[in-house]
């Protein structure tokens, strides 16, 4: 509580009074008046503690250097220019006694490293305190379907109709290319191959022809419908003329070159007729008239069941020993910062063959990932007592600068009230315990 001293007729509020001891100034924890024979407090300092000193097993002197830290419960310590305390379940409580002459108390702190730790006050001894605490809470979200867009849920499967207009063909007659046997569609006509000299047997003889299809004679000649042979008196020349290799006897020792590889000629043509199809459904599903009608009948994806952790303010009492949860809220994310904490769940599942007619899925596998996000932790915090009433704010900087994000109240009841407070860890969050605080001020 700030002082005030009149000058030049107008009171100006004293930030800090100091006075001198032996030779050396220093700051007044809390200032008396006389007022018609009666002390009273006209002044008093806050606990301000940044905590930049060398490591200690214990608090010790806060950086005001007059408010002296004592160890209530569990561990707090000095550590790398922070407070710190252990990471197991507490009561972990240090606290600060203000001298005051209201019990209503401010008391501010920076979260370094998560959520968890938070400020006591109404501080009378181990077993007697309040406390507001940011942290998280476990929600678990049970398994659930999922369709994709367009699709209605109707249990565990995924249903759409759609209803379009049916194609139409109708008959035709179309003019095709073929082959007769024995030829074959090399790809830009017909062909048929012709057999090596010696590698068939004549199936009829012609004119001029002797013994097993050799030439009697130069200038004769011999047909066989499957190919030449030489019977020992010369050789043969073979050409084809339509279907019938026609071998024309020559001189012995002449040319049998061109009994051998492939004769190609052109395609043959015929008229083919086609009734058509009439009406039809192009993308599946049943027809009536002209009317298409496709019913899709999916299996849903199956969302494993998953917990999120949403962030909220405790307020707790310790009365007597006994530690109660007075409040609980949530106090949503911060609406600037990403999302840190995410749970990632998949699920699949493998289609029958039939499952859905002309959808190409069949035998498939799908996996499907839902995230959900529960928020950010708050960088600073404010607890800030008026009467019965405790508000909490929570803060995306530190040193509780800007506006909070979010601000909750609480009516207490049945308080015993007193100007102790502090720092205090309870228990352990289900994500990002923090162990570390800063910068704490109280008044």
């Amino acid at each position: 509580m700030p002082g005030f001293l009149k000058v030049d007729d107008s009171q100006k509020p004293i930030a800090v009074p100091y006075l001198k001891e032996s030779g050396t100034w220093k700051p007044i924890a809390i200032g008396y008046i006389k007022v018609e024979g009666t002390w009273r407090i006209w002044y008093t300092a806050e606990v301000v503690d940044d905590f930049n000193r060398a490591d200690s097993s214990t608090l010790g002197t806060a950086s005001d250097d007059f408010s002296e830290w004592e160890n209530l419960a569990g561990t707090w310590e000095v550590s790398n220019n922070a407070a710190e305390t252990a990471g197991t379940e507490g009561p972990h409580l240090a606290a600060v006694q203000m001298y005051k002459a209201t019990t209503d108390v401010i008391v501010e702190a920076d979260l370094i490293d998560g959520t968890g730790l938070g400020a006591a006050f109404w501080v009378q001894d181990a077993n007697n305190w309040w406390a507001a605490i940011p942290g998280r809470r476990t929600q678990s979200n049970p398994s659930f379907y999922t369709c994709p867009q367009g699709f209605t849920l109707e249990g565990d499967r995924c249903r759409r109709t759609t209803v379009y207009t049916a194609s139409y063909e109708g008959p035709s007659t179309t003019t095709v290319a073929y082959c007769p046997s024995p030829y074959y569609d090399t790809g830009s006509g017909c062909g048929v191959s012709l057999y090596p000299l010696n590698d068939r047997v004549p199936s009829s003889r012609g004119i001029g022809c002797r013994g097993y299809g050799g030439c009697a004679a130069a200038g004769g000649s011999c047909s066989y419908s499957q190919g030449c042979a030489d019977g020992g008196f010369g050789p043969c020349n073979c050409v084809i003329t339509t279907y019938i290799t026609t071998c024309t006897c020559q001189p012995f020792g002449g040319s049998c070159s061109n009994c051998s590889g492939t004769f190609s000629t052109g395609y043959s043509f015929r008229t083919v007729s086609s009734p058509g199809r009439g009406y039809y459904c192009p993308q599946g599903g049943s027809i009536s008239g002209t009317t298409c009608t496709l019913v899709e009948n999916d299996p849903a994806d199956l969302i494993s069941s998953y917990d999120t952790y949403p962030s909220v303010i405790r307020v707790y009492k310790r009365n007597a020993g006994n530690i109660s949860q007075e409040f609980i809220t949530d106090i949503g994310s911060d609406p600037t910062s990403v999302n840190n904490y995410v749970q990632t769940v998949s699920s699949s599942y493998s289609t029958p063959n039939d499952y859905r007619q002309d959808t190409g899925k069949s035998g498939s596998t799908i996996r499907d990932e839902y995230i959900a996000a529960v928020g950010s932790d708050p960088a600073s915090f404010k607890v800030e007592t008026s009467g019965n009433n405790i508000n909490v704010k929570v803060y995306t900087q530190s040193q509780v600068e800007g506006n909070p994000y979010s601000s909750k109240s609480f009516q207490s009841s049945g308080a015993v009230k007193t100007t102790g407070a502090g720092i205090v860890k309870y228990t352990n969050q289900p994500v990002n315990q923090a162990t570390r605080l800063d910068n704490f001020r109280a008044e």
